[in-house]
């Protein structure tokens, strides 16, 4: 028999993509910190009978984005803690991890403001929860501001396979058409985004000159599938993996596998690409540059650096990011680092000897004075004045409550309870 300490967790993650093996990631981290369990990676058809169910093994948790009744009655059966990292509309009885969608809209739409644009679109499902969310979010933010948005809505063919049929592209490319020129379009995740590029350039509309499109998602491997490269709102998938392993931990360890907690993860950030870049250039190396700062400055890139890879001489460099990005290369690896570490000093507990190497700066005492320089007032000051926010504003909370009969998690008799600080504040 194993040992209890020894079980591992299952990952039912049937679809191969960015947010699933971020996940996994997630959930590997946050196994090797804590030293408990491994995880097992299944990858099957969701509507396939799961062979795991039969072997008779036994496990600490399964995490999964596919949630199937055969897998929800398994785990209920043998007290197995269920955590789902599905985008449905959840279930009664089962721990859920999600990003917070309403805030994703509002990210998108107050990047879209920073930029100048005056007329905006949101593209979405109707039908399913979290974009209906990312809508009223984005809508909302703009309406505040006085902007209204135009929608552009579809049914969904799949829960899992979220994209546009030959016959919605078709209406699509029409909706496109009737937007006013230089309008400023969310998508409510990528591949969305992909096709509403793809359909501008069918009927001869230009990204971004003339429509400035926005993804979810930040999917790595599909962001250079479409020219120009896709914008998007970054989903922390590690995160939400790591804490999908804490929720294991921590209803195996106090609830006998019984129990339903909620948690929403923030959004990372807009990661800005050619598709909103208004200042447009068809430069593909410098491009590359500039996504290449903004992967590597926290590494301690230098400019040296960018220019031994001999795509972009100095001169060009210099001259081609105060044009498209408004500063110089230098600058712009400084930008990056300071939101790094600002990020590191609101969120985590970490000490600035840990902090600077996972910043890319040299010596703690070399992050205290650019820090300084650069915000006019000290690590610690900045730390205790967005501590200070944050416990102003509510901790953050976790919703925790016993197996009820409802079909809905609406109608489960929750209880609220706070959630422990080392889970909310884990940056990944």
């Amino acid at each position: 028999m194993e040992l209890e300490d020894k079980l591992p967790i299952l990952l039912v993650l049937p679809h191969r993509c960015a947010k699933n093996d971020g996940i996994l990631e997630g959930v590997s981290t946050y196994n090797c910190q804590s030293g408990r369990s491994s995880a097992i990676l299944d990858r099957q058809d969701p509507s396939d009978e799961q062979c795991f169910l039969l072997s008779g093994r036994r496990w600490r948790g399964v995490i999964s984005d596919s949630i199937t009744d055969s897998l929800m009655r398994f785990c209920q059966d043998h007290s197995i803690p269920l955590v789902d990292v599905g985008e449905g509309q959840g279930f009664a009885n089962v721990s859920r991890i999600r990003p917070k969608n309403y805030l994703v809209g509002q990210l998108g739409a107050a990047y879209f403001l920073n930029c100048g644009f005056l007329d905006f679109a949101f593209i979405g499902f109707s039908d399913q929860s979290w974009a209906r969310k990312r809508r009223e979010g984005f809508a909302e933010a703009l309406a505040r501001m006085g902007k209204r948005t135009r929608f552009i809505e579809y049914s969904s063919t799949s829960q899992h396979l979220l994209e546009l049929t030959v016959e919605q592209i078709a209406d699509l490319e029409k909706s496109i058409t009737s937007l006013p020129r230089c309008t400023a379009v969310m998508a409510c995740n990528d591949r969305i985004a992909r096709q509403v590029i793809l359909a501008a350039k069918k009927i001869g509309i230009l990204v971004p000159e003339q429509l400035a499109v926005l993804g979810v998602g930040n999917d790595l491997d599909g962001y250079r599938s479409v020219k120009p490269a896709l914008s998007s709102v970054a989903l922390n998938y590690r995160q939400a993996g790591f804490l999908a392993g804490m929720v294991v931990e921590k209803l195996w360890g106090c609830c006998g596998g019984v129990g339903r907690l909620d948690i929403e993860v923030d959004p990372v950030d807009v990661i800005i690409r050619h598709s909103t870049n208004s200042r447009v250039t068809d430069d593909v190396e410098l491009l590359d540059a500039i996504d290449f700062v903004r992967a590597n400055a926290c590494r301690g890139l230098t400019v040296a650096e960018i220019v031994s890879r001999g795509a972009v001489s100095r001169d060009r460099l210099e001259r081609g990011f105060r044009r498209l990005v408004g500063y110089s290369p230098h600058a712009e690896i400084r930008r990056v680092q300071l939101a790094r570490i600002e990020e590191l000093l609101a969120q985590t507990d970490l000490p600035l000897k840990m902090i600077a190497p996972l910043t890319g700066i040299p010596h703690t005492e070399y992050l205290s004075v650019l820090f300084r320089r650069l915000t006019g007032e000290t690590p610690g000051q900045f730390r205790e004045r967005a501590r200070f926010k944050t416990e102003s504003l509510g901790a953050p909370r976790w919703r925790c409550g016993v197996a009820a009969s409802s079909n809905t998690p609406e109608d489960s008799d929750l209880a609220t309870v706070n959630l422990e600080t080392e889970i909310m504040t884990c940056c990944l």
